[in-house]
């Protein structure tokens, strides 16, 4: 997450997004990220559909503040193809592990050689991979 004023309290938010048509719009929300500590848009990843639930985008998202996470859920709502968005906020502390970057997680043979990082070795990683331990 790069580095972080003690005290600051970062709002951490699972946002589920319903577009149609799916093609290209999660490309557009990860353009949100500016690669700056304000805010990480960690990923978009387009999920099944349910009938229960309209949403087929989940973008985790790491903010600053509140007042950041309203934007960057505005900016999500003015993407072209977006029609609703709704942001679900991880109470503070309220994640296991603690500190979230100590999550384990899997790469295959296929994303370690379209990386960035040539230093990940395919199969379950100690800890999350990446620029943002959160995801």
């Amino acid at each position: 997450m790069g580095p972080q004023n003690p005290g600051n309290k970062r709002v951490r938010a699972w946002v589920l997004v319903q577009a149609a048509p799916v093609k290209g719009v999660s490309a557009r929300l990860r353009k949100l990220d500016r690669k700056e500590d304000e805010l990480v848009v960690i990923r978009a990843d387009v999920v099944a559909g349910s009938s229960d639930l309209p949403y087929n985008i989940v973008v985790p998202v790491d903010a600053e503040s509140e007042a950041v996470l309203s934007r960057v859920l505005g900016e999500i709502k003015d993407v072209s193809g977006v029609s609703d968005a709704v942001a679900l906020k991880v109470l503070e502390h309220q994640h296991h592990p603690t500190p979230p970057h100590d999550a384990h997680g899997y790469v295959t043979d296929q994303e370690a050689k379209k990386g960035k990082d040539r230093k990940v070795k395919p199969g379950r990683q100690g800890a999350s991979p990446g620029y943002n331990a959160w995801g």
